[in-house]
């Protein structure tokens, strides 16, 4: 069969050429961020992987067909392309894309538009502690800090992937520029492991919805200490080596 004989012994050991020649699944592409509106320029990713080998992307982010023949667009490599939509300023930025694989398979051409404005909500959160435990002794609490550059209606949710879904914690009406240190996250409210937390803040004048997602981790199992040597009965002075070892952070 097509392939290489990668170790001299008159047999083909890497069937790759065969596979590729008898490959008809089409590559898989996606993008990062999603679409949506945001207050300033977004760096986007775009990934592709194939079920053999991915071959090469094509994207446009004017709106027009992407195409390898003729060449239409921007022509990357796999696995991903990184860029940048929105430096001119506030518009709105349509991207489209696909994949190709070394065997000529193309999947069907995706799209996403991205609105750039500086009236979406531009928020920034963090968490006093990122680590938190149900334990007697440990950090048992984590107070989240966030603002917003807009003001206008504000949720706090767990869970979910964007600001319509998970479970809201707490709203209100936010101010721009004032810290919100209203929201406490205790271990015992949390499950163990780790929890998305999302800030949405919504703009009242023109409804776009800036989001900053964090991470929460419920660690109850406490660290284990190990000595190098081992106790026991010894002759004379010698060091100890003494190691620290935790398995959630």
């Amino acid at each position: 069969g097509q392939g290489f004989d990668s170790n001299g012994d008159g047999v083909v050991d890497n069937p790759i050429l065969s596979q590729i020649a008898n490959d008809t699944t089409p590559p898989t592409s996606s993008i990062l961020p999603a679409g949506g509106a945001y207050p300033s320029a977004v760096s986007l990713t775009i990934n592709c992987s194939d079920n053999i080998a991915p071959s090469q992307m094509v994207y446009t982010t004017n709106g027009s067909a992407p195409t390898f023949n003729p060449i239409n667009g921007i022509i990357r490599n796999p696995p991903s392309a990184r860029f940048t939509v929105g430096a001119e300023g506030n518009g709105t930025y349509f991207v489209r894309y696909f994949c190709r694989d070394l065997a000529g398979n193309l999947e069907n051409a995706h799209s996403e538009t991205y609105v750039i404005d500086s009236n979406v909500p531009s928020v920034t959160a963090s968490l006093a502690s990122v680590y938190v435990s149900n334990n007697g002794g440990a950090i048992n609490s984590s107070q989240l800090t966030w603002s917003s550059s807009v003001g206008g209606t504000y949720s706090v949710r767990s869970g979910g992937t964007n600001c319509t879904d998970g479970v809201e914690l707490s709203n209100g009406s936010a101010t721009a520029g004032t810290p919100n240190t209203a929201t406490n996250f205790t271990a015992s409210a949390l499950s163990v492991g780790n929890t998305t937390i999302r800030v949405c803040v919504t703009n009242p004048n023109n409804g776009f919805t800036g989001s900053y997602a964090l991470t929460i981790t419920r660690d109850d199992t406490p660290p284990t200490v190990g000595a190098n040597p081992t106790s026991g009965s010894y002759i004379t002075f010698f060091s100890v080596s003494l190691t620290c070892n935790d398995a959630g952070g």
